[in-house]
């Protein structure tokens, strides 16, 4: 069945190519791309609202690059002919520009803007954009997963200049698309890198060496683009095919591949010891344990329970339920994807906003991590320590929303996975925040605040390969701490195993690829990896209008 949808989707394509032609079909070389060029681009992502533009100065002969994101909010200029892991990158905080500076051992990797196209086949002429333009195509069919990926890469006609690349990706058993992304390419200059383009702001003249984080953007460009996928690894392949993975040298495939066939390894072993719980191949496959924390989570911390604040009280002689999970009666918010943006205190923060939302209006609202990540750097909280994609503190920030003056909705202040200048708009708040709770680090206690008062905010240690990969089953980590956390989360619900074993539900925010369909179920055994540590809930104004 879906062998006969891949073959009727390819006639589709057949027939609208030959639309497209209507003139005689001419062949005619692919372009080839430049060492250097200058060129800009808006990004457009199936799970990003808004699109994204961008700017790149690419000159291979020198490995050298600099990346203006969103208009020149953020940059990271790559010079690897100081140094093969030689990177500045400029960002916003507290509403100024900061940089830091990466020398480590990482060698760096061009970013691939502009596809490979020696090996497309030219389909004809067309018209994209009001423009005249020539049209190349690539398919990729992955049997093994009924997906079939097009891509089109569109050229002004007669000319090497890029106009759009678009690629759709089809199920082939629903005949549904699941991914589209499109590039709208402009100010294409070929040549137009100088020397003044790579030269390190000002702003990082006196920066301290430190470990950089690559943008959310900058690691999806790399995997849209078919061009290296060929590996002679089953399991390797498989993994490239099912999260659309690519790279831009055959080194660098080789370099994941090493690391892949690592981590299967180490799952494959652990999942013959252990029964209790399962892992498997997710979209971390490819990383390092020491890129995933880099990424994903937070500095490690300390945590020593505030109890100064209002702490929740128990019901006396309160019955409470074997089970509970807000995923069945609304409360709990869709899962979302962080990306690779150290901003899971924001996600955790927002989610437990948004679940009080629901439980007082019966209403599931999309409210903006962003915002937070961008506006809570200067407030009058004190100690409060939030930088944007570098981390955050949960507790104080529910004070500093308060102090704002509460939350906007994420279509009026969308998700970028960078920090931001705080673009706050009194008159676009949707929910505001009169205080917040704490809950004694007793498991009693907190199995009653998630009962009654919906999802809370909480931290977890989750440096943990095994964590890195859970897939299902009760996650228990020997080595988890209680205390030195790196990890900001949302606690769903409780439950307890035909065996009778106890366990929380937690919502993560890497989106549904991760864990259980973005959940895991935690033990409840002596406060493994700190779920009831640092455990707080929101409180919404009275007489706001919801």
């Amino acid at each position: 069945m879906s062998f006969k949808l891949f073959f009727f989707i390819l006639l589709i394509f057949v027939f609208v190519g030959s639309i497209e032609t209507k003139t005689s079909r001419l062949k005619r070389a692919a372009p080839v791309w430049p060492d250097n060029f200058k060129v800009s681009f808006v990004f457009s992502l199936p799970e990003v609202p808004e699109n994204q533009p961008m700017t790149v100065f690419h000159d291979k002969a020198n490995n050298r690059e600099r990346i203006d994101y969103y208009n020149g909010l953020a940059t990271d200029i790559q010079r690897g002919d100081e140094n093969p892991t030689n990177i500045y990158q400029v960002r916003v905080a507290q509403d100024k520009q900061i940089c830091y500076h990466d020398s480590g051992v990482v060698i760096l990797e061009l970013t691939q803007v502009l596809p490979d196209l020696s090996q497309w086949v030219y389909t004809g002429k067309t018209v994209r954009r009001g423009q005249k333009v020539d049209s190349f195509q690539w398919i990729d069919y992955y049997p093994d997963y009924n997906k079939t990926n097009i891509y089109k890469f569109y050229t002004i006609e007669g000319s090497d200049y890029p106009v759009q690349f678009w690629m759709m990706g089809y199920d082939n058993v629903f005949g549904s698309h699941y991914d589209e992304y499109i590039l709208n390419y402009y100010d294409y200059i070929p040549d137009g890198s100088v020397e003044s383009d790579f030269e390190s702001p000002t702003v990082c003249d006196n920066s301290e060496k430190t470990t950089v984080v690559n943008s959310g953007l900058r690691l999806k460009l790399g995997n849209i683009f078919p061009n290296v996928k060929a590996s002679n690894k089953k399991e390797f392949n498989n993994f490239i095919n099912k999260f659309g993975k690519s790279y831009p040298s055959h080194s660098e495939m080789l370099k994941r591949q090493t690391i892949f066939y690592k981590n299967h390894d180490y799952i494959t072993n652990f999942n013959k010891e252990n029964s209790h719980m399962k892992l498997a191949i997710n979209h971390f496959a490819d990383l390092t344990d020491e890129e995933y924390k880099k990424f994903y989570l937070l500095p490690t911390r300390t945590v020593v329970p505030d109890f100064t604040n209002k702490v929740y009280e128990r019901p006396a002689n309160e019955e409470i339920p074997d089970s509970w999970d807000w995923r069945d009666h609304g409360a709990s918010p869709p899962v979302k994807d962080q990306a690779a943006c150290g901003s899971c205190w924001a996600h955790s923060v927002i989610g437990s906003i948004e679940s009080q939302y629901y439980l007082a209006t019966g209403v599931m609202p999309d409210l903006s991590e962003q915002m937070v990540m961008d506006c809570t750097w200067n407030t009058t909280v004190q100690d409060l320590s939030n930088q944007g994609c570098q981390g955050g503190d949960e507790p104080g920030t529910f004070e500093a929303i308060k102090d704002i003056g509460g939350i906007m909705r994420e279509q009026d202040y969308p998700y970028l996975g960078v920090d931001g200048y705080c673009g706050f708009e009194k008159d676009k708040v949707v929910a505001q925040i009169e205080s917040y709770t704490n809950v004694n680090n007793i498991q009693e206690d907190v199995m009653s605040a998630v009962y009654n008062q919906g999802v809370l905010s909480i931290a977890i240690d989750a440096a943990h390969t095994s964590f890195k990969f859970y897939s299902s089953g009760v996650y228990y980590e020997p080595e988890c701490s209680s205390t030195e956390l790196d990890h900001a989360v949302l606690l769903s619900g409780f439950g307890k195993t035909t065996d009778g074993e106890q366990y929380w539900i937690v919502r993560n925010s890497w989106s549904v690829n991760w864990g259980d369909q973005g959940y895991v179920k935690m033990s409840m055994k002596d406060n493994n990896c700190g779920v009831e540590t640092e455990v707080v809930y929101p409180t919404l104004a009275r007489g706001f209008d919801y």
